[in-house]
């Protein structure tokens, strides 16, 4: 619906205009309907509240997406239509009242009429009335507005009453009803300290919109998610805990969950179980837990044992019941220590999601097949005993595999093969497995460190979805397949020769032969290749693993390494590359020749390089030598003179090729040339010198950023009259160390066209660097394609 042609001005940005969006609204709903809406900050910024503050830097949840911001929105299936049409709404340029007719008419559109389900209620008016009396719609500020009383006399209702009536107002809302308890709850009692991932699978098939819920309870700072783990505070924690267990004893009759504070209350032969729906056990206190009440479990869906009494026999009244009796609506069963050897055979597990066992005695666990089709974790940690894994064929939902440290484990089920939605399998420390684990194609993670494995196969190309290949301390492994390049999709692969955590008093030693590879390519080369070894020699297994599109596609590399002392011979087959970063490489001795493609390199700390074997032509690099104090003097030339953006390397004294030179910031240059050409171009110098120890003591930003500036100025003057100026600031490496030195760069400056004729042209150049720690000690500059000049130059007063 468009408003009236006499009202309707050109909008200056197009509602879905890719090519001019800055970021992407992404609306989807639980039903699988998703779409990327491309929009213009300014718009949504200026005329919605919802996303002003969405894209504000107090809002953490920003991330950016293709070098735009990316806001989510979720919202039902039913109100869909309705929000891309109130998208659309803000890019209507008009009046209020326009606007206003224009969202009316979009409300007839979609048929929306307040709904009268409420009518009926006797005396639902008047509350309404009196709590709209109490809002102000109009204003800027949050307000919040809480409805008390006990339960049935309609609080829910009320607040359903003022959502059918306000929400058409706000273009983006949603009704959650019972927040606190439908999410705090499980959250106290069994989310705090679950990892993010676990807590969603877990609940997955629940009414719950777990995603949301949990978006809702961070925004409102009841949890906070760290390091992907669900947090909240511990008094939060405690509160919640309560509230179930008062709730559980004034009504043991509705579901709740039982806890260290009140489980050897309930878990009694007399004690009503069939509404307990988890169990977390996290107590050193011995606990006696009758046959009968495991039993009476009829709904239990979560088992969380995390307890030092499993360790000391005596204490183990209650295991043998256990497992036995446990329901098979059981959906998480998370069990550390546990000294069972044997997996009783009564329990199928039929609609288990996480299975959580670590640390435990057992030396296998079921024979045959179990249904376990729901089953999408299974962790078996640190299982010492354990020598072979159960059949698990019919797992067909699994996700991840862990048995991280299972030494007596001899080999992995021939089933792995035919896992199709297994994307992470860890075998780290299972020492006996010596083959390389014949996955599916959906594996996204491999962790195989401290195997036995020898080689890593050519087959290994089929696993184009690889993202991650981990393994430190394999200490038999001799071949890698260079079909590893092939993986498109690859981000970590890790090839140290040890574990940190077993490294002791040789750390340092062992340190300064890892060498590390990072390539960035793509859009914005938000991308990332990562290699890592300290097992193999450089020269060999970069070669080889260099993913194929790094050939050819633009990239940067960086490379780290203290002990590496030549640049392997391959990186000059790197056609595309722009940035190379060897920065603190501080045992390299020389620079190998490089592509022609290169535009920036960053040498820093290089403290042994002395020889450089390349040469730079192209005039848009920038060569950053900082703290190289050992390049000898060929090397030093052949930056000094190369053409570049700019140049920065150690040294002393401003070079003799500097024609005109001055111990300051300021230089006059005076030139007899006649006629004076349009503009100069011009090739500078200055020596920097250090003021401050420290660098950056007395630069706020300092740390945030590896550049800082400087600028300059030069004007040109005939008898007092200024003919010709410039300035301009420019990007400088941020120096470190105590060590004078030479930052080199080429400009241009222009003259006035009507430049009369005159005796001679007097240039004053002024250099300044934005960098407290550091001062212009000296300063030269040599004009260049001015052949007929008589020129003479001279100190000035520092002109600040």
């Amino acid at each position: 619906m468009e408003p009236p042609d006499d009202q309707q001005a050109e909008a200056p940005y197009t509602f879905g205009d890719r090519f001019t969006s800055d970021i992407v609204v992404r609306l989807r709903n639980e039903e699988g309907r998703d779409d990327w809406i491309y929009c213009h900050s300014k718009i949504l910024t200026e005329k919605s509240r919802y996303f002003a503050d969405r894209l504000s830097d107090k809002w953490p949840t920003c991330k950016i997406l293709d070098s735009r911001y990316c806001v989510e929105v979720i919202c039902q299936e039913s109100d869909y239509d309705h929000h891309i049409n109130l998208l659309r709404l803000l890019y209507v340029v008009g009046s209020a009242d326009v606007i206003n007719k224009v969202a009316s008419a979009v409300m007839a559109v979609l048929d929306f009429r307040p709904s009268k389900d409420f009518d009926d209620f006797v005396g639902i008016e008047a509350r309404i009335t009196e709590i709209k009396s109490k809002f102000i719609l109009q204003s800027e500020q949050v307000k919040v507005i809480g409805i008390f009383g006990p339960g049935g006399i309609g609080k829910t209702t009320t607040a359903r009453v003022l959502y059918n009536q306000l929400s058409p107002a706000f273009p983006f809302n949603t009704f959650l009803e019972d927040i606190r308890g439908s999410y705090e709850k499980p959250c106290a009692c069994f989310g705090t300290g679950f990892k993010v991932d676990s807590f969603k699978r877990c609940f997955a098939n629940s009414s719950l919109e777990i995603n949301h819920g949990l978006e809702v309870l961070a925004q409102k700072s009841l949890i906070y998610i760290q390091y992907g783990y669900i947090k909240m505070h511990r008094l939060l924690e405690q509160m919640g805990r309560e509230i179930v267990k008062k709730q559980s004893m004034e009504n043991p009759g509705k579901p709740h969950f039982l806890t260290d504070t009140d489980i050897s209350d309930v878990l009694d032969e007399n004690a009503a179980t069939g509404n307990v729906l988890g169990i977390m056990l996290c107590t050193s206190e011995k606990i006696r837990i009758c046959k009968s009440a495991i039993q009476g479990m009829s709904n239990l869906k979560f088992l969380y044992f995390n307890s030092s009494i499993f360790w000391i026999p005596q204490k183990l009244d209650f295991l043998p019941h256990i497992l036995d009796c446990l329901p098979d609506k059981l959906i998480l069963l998370h069990w550390n220590v546990c000294p069972l050897r044997f997996w009783p055979s009564k329990f199928s597990g039929k609609f288990l999601v996480e299975l959580v066992m670590q640390y435990s005695q057992f030396e296998m666990l079921w024979e045959g097949t179990k249904p376990l089709q729901c089953l999408k974790m299974l962790d078996l940690s640190s299982s010492w005993n354990l020598k072979k894994i159960p059949d698990l064929s019919k797992a067909t939902s699994l996700e991840e595999l862990c048995l991280h440290d299972c030494r007596s484990l001899l080999e992995l089920t021939s089933y792995i093969e035919n896992a199709t939605r297994l994307y992470r399998l860890d075998i780290s420390g299972c020492t006996k497995i010596k083959d390389f684990p014949n996955v599916s194609e959906s594996m996204v993670e491999l962790n195989l460190s401290e195997t036995g494995i020898k080689e890593v196969p050519p087959w290994i190309e089929k696993l184009f979805h690889l993202r991650k290949l981990i393994m430190c301390g394999c200490e038999k492994l001799k071949t890698i397949s260079p079909n590893i390049s092939k993986l498109e999709n690859l981000e970590l692969l890790c090839l140290r020769n040890y574990d940190l955590c077993d490294a002791g008093d040789h750390y340092q030693d062992r340190e300064e032969n890892l060498f590390e590879a990072i390539i960035k390519w793509g859009p914005d080369f938000k991308r990332s290749w990562r290699l890592r070894s300290d097992f193999f020699d450089v020269d060999y297994i970069l070669p080889i693993c260099l993913p194929e599109k790094a050939l050819t596609s633009p990239i940067t590399l960086r490379l780290c390494s203290k002990g590496i002392k030549t640049i392997p011979d391959c990186i000059r087959c790197l056609a595309g590359l722009t940035e190379l970063d060897v920065g603190e490489c501080s045992r390299l001795v020389a620079l190998p020749p490089l592509p022609d493609s290169l535009l920036y390199l960053d040498a820093q700390g290089c403290e042994s390089l002395k020889r450089i074997d390349s040469s730079f032509q192209n005039p848009k690099i920038c060569l950053n030598f900082d703290n190289c104090s050992s390049l000898k003097q060929k090397a030093r030339e052949l930056i000094q003179t190369s053409a570049c953006k700019y140049a920065v390397l150690p040294g002393e004294e401003v070079p003799a090729h500097f024609t005109h030179r001055a111990s300051s910031g300021s230089l006059t240059i005076n030139s007899t040339q006649r006629p004076l050409p349009s503009s100069f171009r011009f090739r500078a110098c200055i020596l920097l010198s250090n003021v401050h120890a420290h660098p950056g003591d007395n630069n706020d930003e300092w740390g945030e950023s590896s550049l800082t500036t400087m600028s300059y100025s030069v004007r040109g003057k005939q008898n007092g009259r200024t003919v010709g100026s410039g300035s301009n600031q420019l990007l400088m490496p941020a120096l470190y160390g105590n060590k004078e030195h030479l930052y080199i760069f080429e400009d241009f400056f222009t003259l006035n066209q009507d430049c009369p004729e005159a005796e001679g042209t007097t240039f004053t150049f002024l250099f300044r660097v934005h960098d407290k720690t550091w001062k212009v000690k000296g300063c030269g500059v040599r004009l260049l394609e001015v052949p007929h000049c008589i020129l003479d130059g001279k100190e000035t007063e520092d002109q600040e």
